[in-house]
């Protein structure tokens, strides 16, 4: 029965998720593509993303970065770390993570445990405007992260850059930040590993289906088996 009712949600969230889509494609007026000649298209990508930068009329990539941001992330922080968390490292600001553990392992307290475990991956940040091009034109893949003025890589083609950090209790913010630890080797590489003491600053969170998204990828990737093929003879 439960198998049943699971089959018949997942039917109705499919069907709800395309009206959405389609919902979003018309109150915009496209259908699948961007074309840098339907300026009333851009203004209504403006007036959607509540931008109010000045932008030329040539300059069409900030919109639709900051579409795709109000789009993918929410509108409050929260007060704690959870899945899609977007955040910094307060000594290495180019250094930027997004949260890839399910909020309900973050949230459940655990007895005599000060630190908790959670995976991350590194966002490469894109700069140039062919790859902010390639990012927007891929955007729909789920591989890019969306922040004020900002674009992200998250997935490459080599797979994704995680990390399993450590977070202080349920990574409560405390002055817009929260405490990690995370696993170096000392500089002096005499073979030893260290817990480094973190401070972390969150920038954005993403909404659950994008941050799902990302979930499912990490925990792929964490499941996968190499196979032995013979490439050449």
């Amino acid at each position: 029965m439960r198998r049943i009712e699971g089959r018949l949600f997942d039917e109705v969230k499919t069907r709800i998720i395309s009206q959405v889509r389609a919902l979003g494609k018309s109150s915009l007026g496209f259908s699948t593509h961007l074309k840098n000649n339907q300026g009333s298209l851009f203004d209504r990508a403006k007036k959607l993303a509540h931008y109010d930068g000045n932008i030329e009329e040539t300059d069409k990539y900030p919109i639709l970065i900051e579409l795709n941001r109000y789009l993918s992330t929410k509108s409050q922080l929260g007060s704690s770390l959870t899945a899609g968390t977007v955040f910094i490292d307060d000594a290495e600001s180019s250094d930027w993570w997004v949260c890839v553990t399910p909020a309900c392992d973050l949230a459940r307290p655990k007895k005599n445990t000060p630190f908790r475990p959670f995976l991350a991956l590194k966002l490469k940040p894109l700069s140039s405007n062919n790859d902010i091009k390639k990012a927007l034109n891929d955007a729909t893949s789920g591989k890019y992260v969306f922040v004020k003025d900002k674009c992200f890589k998250a997935i490459s083609s080599q797979g994704a850059v995680r990390e399993t950090m450590y977070v202080k209790g349920i990574g409560q913010f405390l002055n817009g930040k929260f405490d990690v630890h995370r696993i170096v080797r000392p500089t002096n590489d005499n073979g030893s590993l260290t817990m480094k003491p973190c401070k972390m600053i969150p920038k954005a969170c993403l909404r659950a289906e994008y941050a799902s998204h990302l979930l499912q990828y990490a925990a792929q990737q964490q499941a996968r088996i190499g196979l032995d093929f013979v490439k050449k003879i």
